[in-house]
């Protein structure tokens, strides 16, 4: 797919008329088969709590349970959502040098990239 394709789906998703849980899981689903990446997650922010949680996955992985959340100081995910910044590291052996380190959870995956998304 080209850029317009891959825009154009997104937005065919996002304005599809099923329910807002079915069209995120339609989108991570599709984000995973156009850039063919084999764990796609999205995380919601709770700012009462300071957490993120995990909501969806596009595959069960044996490393994130359904009920698993993050402090926003505990790991690199925290500043992309409190700085508003992507994060992407591709190489695998940088993961253990992050600082504040990755939780334990997400030590298994040798690739990581978090994009804030807005409301």
């Amino acid at each position: 797919m080209n850029s317009c394709e891959i825009l154009s789906k997104v937005i065919e998703l996002s304005n599809a008329p099923v329910d807002l849980d079915r069209r995120l899981m339609n989108l991570l689903e599709t984000i995973a088969k156009v850039f063919s990446i084999p764990f796609c997650a999205l995380f919601l922010w709770d700012p009462h709590q300071h957490r993120l949680s995990l909501k969806f996955s596009n595959e069960k992985h044996e490393a994130l349970s359904p009920d698993l959340f993050f402090s926003a100081h505990e790991s690199p995910l925290g500043t992309c959502v409190l700085k508003r910044v992507p994060i992407v590291i591709t190489d695998g052996s940088q993961l253990s040098l992050l600082d504040p380190p990755l939780p334990a959870q997400l030590a298994a995956f040798k690739f990581l990239a978090a994009f804030p998304v807005g409301d």
